[in-house]
């Protein structure tokens, strides 16, 4: 329940947050138990001379009777102090623990509390004690969010027996209509700012985002008031925006309420700009690219040729020389998709070039060592040791390729050693479903490396067997 606490913020001397911010689970040992306070606010119990200060009244349909009125007895959600006092309460039962257990670490952070010790028999002592002592407070553990084993979640970071990562923290650009869609969007920019760990001020890119998507029109009314500013002179201005027409013809004796955005500043100047002119000007909106004779017709027709002119000089650029995507961009002023167009349709470099993903599609990883793709061809030159095996790690694109005579598993499992003895170790590895990948053995051992294995396809690694076969015939 939502209630209206704004009168008591106002009147309630602020006293700041006790932690400067979300704890770091770095350098614990490997046992883990996370567990989570349930309803903390709401077990944490207010004073008997406070809680008058805290009294609301529940309406009544159409006033068809009087009108019931509650006071919190708990800590009430919305207040400014509520989460200091939380983190006051909270802080005390823990105190305890910390002192029987001087030799082990107690995170805690709002209702989250982890509790690591490398000793398995101590940590489950740790836990029983928490539990009572915590009970002994009011304080309720959640037991569908007690965490234990080898991989865990606690504050968004993803904590492994060998590494600790942040979580994936996807931002959402939908429209916000509930107030606790709004919640969870301060949350995640709240917790990816800690985790990135920048200031606010290095949030511009995200707070551009927020913000919404910049609107054509305004572009639109930028080169308006830059022909005004050019052209004193009288001036004939034919716009295919009707936006842009209605508001230079309704813009002079207009009043603004003066504030700092962007669109109002532009308002004021195109204003200020047709107030100063001594010659007339004419707008006219007209409808574009409708196909029918006339002068401005004729003139857009010839705008777009002009635009489109560089893109026939990439285009034959291309042709001669076929630079890559990145080189078109650089030396001709046109757009990334008409850059990817103009690649995408030479027959020459659509043989090498692969097929652009969807967005949001990331099939590489972010990093080396995420994903590998490993696979086996016969190269019949090399005799007894035809099969070669061969691995590419999917982000860096470095390949390893090991001739052996079998593609068995005790093979396979030779050939991996000996790429992880150069490359290291990889978080996932993808093959097809040979014999000598489903084997028991193979799993095994990536398992003993910690290593995920999944049956998919192998477009990367087969289109370069392609490529390392031709290069192998090329030697001859």
């Amino acid at each position: 329940m939502l209630t209206d606490l704004r009168a008591i913020n106002n009147v309630i001397q602020p006293m700041g947050s006790l932690h400067p911010g979300i704890p770091l689970p770095s350098l614990i040992p490997k046992g883990i138990i996370v567990i989570n306070l349930k309803d903390c606010f709401f077990t944490i119990p207010l004073q008997e001379n406070g809680r008058e200060k805290f009294v609301f009244t529940v309406p009544t349909l159409n006033n068809s009777q009087p009108v019931r009125r509650y006071q919190w007895r708990v800590l009430p959600q919305g207040m400014l102090n509520s989460p200091t006092l939380c983190q006051h309460f909270v802080q005390q039962p823990l105190e305890i623990i910390c002192k029987k257990f001087s030799q082990s670490l107690v995170y805690r952070y709002m209702g989250d509390i982890l509790l690591p010790d490398s000793n398995k028999e101590t940590l489950e002592c740790m836990f029983e004690i928490v539990k009572d002592v915590l009970s002994c407070w009011g304080l309720q553990i959640a037991p569908e969010k007690i965490q234990r084993g080898d991989s865990i979640n606690y504050l968004g970071y993803k904590i492994d027996l060998q590494r600790i990562r942040p979580q994936k923290v996807p931002i959402r650009r939908d429209h916000y209509q509930t107030l606790n869609s709004l919640q969870k969007l301060l949350g995640e920019i709240s917790q990816s700012q800690t985790i990135i760990g920048v200031e606010a001020h290095g949030l511009k890119h995200l707070k551009m985002v927020l913000k919404g998507d910049t609107s054509v029109q305004k572009a639109e009314l930028y080169a308006i008031l830059m022909v005004l500013m050019d052209f004193t002179e009288p001036l004939n201005i034919v716009t295919d925006s009707q936006y842009a027409e209605r508001v230079v013809l309704h813009i002079e004796p207009a009043e603004f309420i003066p504030d700092d955005t962007e669109l109002t500043l532009l308002f004021i100047q195109l204003q200020e700009t047709i107030r100063n002119r001594n010659n007339l000007i004419y707008i006219t909106h007209i409808r574009s690219h409708t196909g029918l004779p006339g002068s401005l017709a004729q003139g857009n027709d010839e705008i777009d040729r002009l635009l489109i002119g560089s893109v026939l000089e990439a285009s034959e650029f291309h042709r001669k020389h076929h630079v890559n995507s990145k080189g078109l961009k650089k030396d001709f002023s046109i757009t990334w998709q008409q850059v990817k167009e103009i690649v995408r349709n030479c027959p020459t470099c659509s043989f090498y070039n692969q097929t652009p993903l969807p967005a949001d599609c990331n099939p590489k990883g972010i990093q080396r060592n995420e994903v590998w793709q490993m696979d086996v061809f016969h190269f019949a030159e090399f005799g007894n040791l035809k099969y070669v095996h061969h691995t590419i790690d999917k982000f860096s694109g470095f390949h390893w390729a090991t001739a052996l005579n079998s593609e068995k598993a005790d093979s396979v499992i030779v050939h991996l050693l000996e790429v992880m003895a150069v490359m290291g170790i990889p978080a996932q590895i993808k093959t097809d479903n040979a014999p000598g990948y489903v084997s028991t053995k193979l799993e095994q051992s990536f398992k003993y490396y910690k290593a995920c294995h999944w049956y998919t396809t192998q477009a990367v690694v087969e289109r370069s067997n392609r490529t390392l076969k031709e290069m192998l015939h090329r030697q001859d």
